[in-house]
């Protein structure tokens, strides 16, 4: 009984709208204490709706208004995978081209991949978060971001070709072997793509390996620099 009480004082203490990841909580706190009855007492407080559970193995404790409590908002759950200092992960799709220029369609889903995804995706709210291992300095960010571009600019809508442009100048300079490498090990993208991406550096004289991953003998339907530029100006 003491060990519930204290589990149950120590969850709600917890800073309101915080997003708990249960799992992590239980390792940093109360790892010394019985894990059936951490997470008994994780149910309780829910069922009183003093936590809300957000998806498997994540809650958050709500804000208390006179409108009834208050969740985590989309913002606070998109900056919990990112991390504070942008270091654990990346957005994708359309959030990401819209912030760049890209188009000016939304969507009303975040993906995003992120190193402190417990599975292999969650989906909390809009949020869909993808899990990949990964360390997400600026380099590595931008060439994701260049690799999600390049596999589905095709589907792009209202695509601002000048901007594409530009993102793509800015992301090559960001391109190593060994970026590339770690990425694909936790994160797939299509043969197309990387055969897209080889064209793209090669179009820059930026020297890559890319061709390691490619069937020579296949032929792909690439991403054309040239042509993108044609269709810009």
């Amino acid at each position: 009984m003491i060990h519930s009480k204290y589990i149950r004082e120590r969850v709600l203490k917890q800073p309101e709208q915080k997003i708990i990841n249960a799992q992590q909580l239980y390792q940093k706190e109360f790892e010394g204490f019985s894990e059936l009855a951490f997470y008994k007492q994780l149910s309780r407080l829910e069922k009183e709706g003093q936590l809300v559970r957000l998806t498997r193995g994540v809650y958050c404790r709500p804000k208390k208004s006179r409108y009834g409590p208050i969740a985590a908002s989309e913002k606070q759950i998109i900056d919990y995978f990112l991390g504070t200092k942008l270091r654990n992960g990346v957005i994708v799709g359309y959030r990401m081209y819209n912030n760049y220029g890209l188009t000016t369609q939304v969507s009303k889903k975040t993906n995003l991949y992120s190193n402190i995804v417990d599975y292999d995706v969650m989906n909390i709210q809009n949020v869909v978060a993808s899990k990949a291992s990964l360390s997400f300095d600026e380099d590595t960010k931008k060439l994701i971001e260049l690799l999600d571009v390049l596999e589905n600019y095709q589907a792009i809508e209202d695509l601002n070709r000048k901007n594409m442009i530009s993102l793509i100048k800015n992301s090559v300079k960001a391109y190593s072997n060994t970026k590339l490498e770690k990425i694909l090990k936790v994160i797939k993208f299509r043969k197309s793509t990387l055969a897209s991406l080889k064209n793209t550096l090669d179009f820059f004289e930026i020297e890559n390996n890319v061709g390691v991953y490619l069937n020579k003998t296949s032929k792909y339907k690439t991403f054309n620099m040239e042509v993108l530029h044609e269709t810009a100006s």
